[in-house]
Order: structure tokens, then sequence, then C-alpha cells
């Protein structure tokens, strides 16, 4: 089928059409009254899902849907994947970005769950595929970013950490697993840790063209601008190590580990700006 942009409207008069050529090619399938916006099985950028919506693979074996629930699963014979946010009632839309990021929004666009995959501009093509292997795939200019069978995606609004590669875009946030504490990357530019009251903040306030936090595979936890500059870091970074993390605790205190060796912590410092 031909790309579509946007959401895919079951109503119209060209996917009907559509339908009715591919009920012509496929008259012995027992699934071809399935509707035509659930017959695809890509996502190109700008297209999105609702709930109940979902992809079917192409040899009809594997299904994508995005739940009432708010979970995102992968079907075969029996449950093959899923975004792990069964719960998440308020979930309200799937969409493929256009920076090749597949992110879950509630209806006011506060960001739920994501793949993380890496996000970058330049590219021509960026498309999700669910593959005749039950594998769901998103692809870059026909290169491989990320992949359902070595990867959860993230669930922005309920994790207490940031592993290295992990990055946070505006309005994500970590909670700490009591729930007292909430460090979120604010649209002014601003890290901000809130308790009862605000706990600390990277004192960036006004940066409107800070663009992303990103927890680097040195373990230095960086403020970038879309152009790749520095605004912020914790200067954590270093080597020879299997393990980083960054941890919001139920103290309020944001802490970098690196093989559970505190390299940098929010108590003692305000962090580096450029």
């Amino acid at each position: 089928l031909p790309h579509f942009s946007g959401r895919i409207k079951q109503d119209s008069s060209l996917l009907s059409s559509l339908y009715r050529e591919h009920q012509s090619h496929h008259q012995s399938d027992p699934l071809n009254n399935t509707k035509p916006n659930m017959s695809r099985n890509y996502m190109s950028k700008y297209d999105e899902m609702r709930k109940g919506d979902y992809m079917w693979s192409n040899n009809k074996e594997y299904k994508a849907i995005f739940q009432e629930d708010g979970n995102f699963v992968i079907y075969g014979w029996r449950q093959m994947w899923s975004s792990e946010t069964p719960g998440m009632s308020n979930a309200y839309r799937l969409c493929m970005q256009d920076d090749g990021n597949f992110v879950m929004y509630t209806r006011d666009n506060k960001t739920m769950w994501h793949t993380n995959s890496p996000r970058t501009d330049g590219f021509k093509m960026c498309r999700m595929w669910l593959r005749n292997d039950g594998n769901l795939v998103i692809e870059k200019d026909g290169e491989e970013v990320w992949n359902s069978a070595s990867s959860k995606g993230q669930k922005i609004m309920s994790r207490n950490y940031m592993s290295k590669y992990d990055e946070m875009r505006k309005g994500d946030y970590m909670w700490s697993n009591n729930k007292e504490y909430k460090a979120v990357f604010q649209e002014d530019g601003n890290f901000v840790i809130n308790g009862w009251r605000q706990m600390w903040s990277s004192d960036t306030a006004g940066q409107r063209d800070a663009y992303r936090l990103c927890m680097q595979d040195d373990c230095n936890f960086v403020m970038y601008k879309r152009d790749n500059k520095i605004i912020w870091q914790t200067k954590s970074q270093g080597q020879g190590f299997k393990m980083c993390r960054m941890y919001l605790r139920n103290d309020g205190n944001l802490v970098v580990e690196k093989d559970g060796d505190e390299m940098w912590n929010s108590a003692s410092s305000k962090g580096h700006k450029q």
C-alpha cells in the first residue's frame, strides 16, 4: 500500500478503494474483512495509532495492537512482546515522530512511554515495521535503529533511573520509587527535582534552546542543544566500567553510579554550566 501521512481514517474513500483491491487479491484469505487501517505492516513518520488500532505482519501471523488498557502488545499464537504499560488508562495515542522516536502520549501530550530510538535529523525516510517473525523494527533510511527483540522501550513517567544511552526531552521525568520526588526536564530548559518544594535544579532556567538530556556511555550526564552544543553537565565521566546509572533516590537525591560506586550526586553539586 502507498504511504499515508497522519492518522489513518477508516472511512476514507481512497482506503475503501484500496481495500476492494486488497480483497480482489485475497479472496481466499479468512482475514480479508479486516478494516483498511488495520491491515498495514508499517507506520511512517507522523502516523499515529489510537486505542484499538493495530498492524498486521504481511504473513498475517503477528498483530501489534494498542490495547484499551494502555498496553502496546505484539501477539502471535501467544503474547510475544509488550510495552509493559497496562493500566495506563490515560494513554491516548502512539506517534511515529519525525525524529525516529515512537512515543505513547496522554491526551495533554505528556510522554508515557517511548522506544528511545536514537533521534537524529537529516534522514529521508523513517518507518516502523512489524516483520514476519513478529519483531517490531524502526529503520531510518534502511538502517535499523531499534527493535522489540532487544528492547522494551522506556516508561518515562514511572522509572527512577536512567542507564547509559537513555535520553530525556522536555516534559520527560523520573519518579523516585516512593513517588515523593520527581526529576523533570522543564520547558524552560531547567532540570529540576521537586518534592513538597523544589529540592534542586541545574540552574539552567531560560535555556529555551535546550533539547535533550543524555546519560552518555562515559557516564557523564549532559544537556545538549539541538546542534549538540553542551549547555550543562555533571562532569562524572570515566572509563573502564561495566554499568552506569543515574538514580533518583527516595530521599530526593539524584546520584550517578559506576559499577555501584557513587561518582556524582545532586546534594553536593549543581553540575557545570558551559
